[in-house]
């Protein structure tokens, strides 16, 4: 059963009436080292964080990096998926950027001396990760079950 489609981030204009809740979260993610949003699925995670999240910490130069996580037998380990998303998703919004090297943690990587990443704007961007698990995915415990 599939529930409603969920508000992008190029539809922030048409998402409204959460104005408080995102202030919260945003407030949290710009003065904590992490921050989890959870809760069951359909419960309404995904539109804040797309159309209302997203586009507040873009004006503030973040650099968002969704990682869809596969749990599944034979998926990549989740620090090789998320190491990969990273990089993507720095190419994608860096025009000369620093990546991570491949036997290279990304703790190694953003605790460097020299990390700075530069928007083509040149203003710093600071990486946010979003972990988003892919449908149908096998959940560790009940893999066996």
């Amino acid at each position: 059963m599939a529930g409603l489609e969920s508000f992008e981030e190029d539809a922030h204009a048409f998402f409204f009436g959460a104005d408080r809740e995102i202030k919260l979260l945003r407030d949290h993610v710009l003065d904590s080292q992490v921050t989890v949003l959870y809760g069951r699925s359909g419960l309404g995670k995904t539109s804040p964080l797309q159309a209302g999240l997203f586009p507040s910490l873009r004006e503030r130069h973040f650099c968002r990096s969704t990682f869809a996580s596969t749990l599944k037998p034979g998926a990549a380990p989740l620090t090789q998926q998320l190491h990969h998303a990273v990089r993507d998703s720095i190419m994608a919004d860096v025009s000369d950027p620093m990546l991570p090297l491949d036997a290279e943690s990304l703790w190694e990587y953003l605790h460097r001396n020299d990390f700075e990443l530069w928007s083509g704007r040149n203003y710093p961007l600071i990486p946010v990760i979003v972990s988003r698990p892919v449908r149908g995915a096998v959940h560790p415990r009940r893999a066996g079950s």
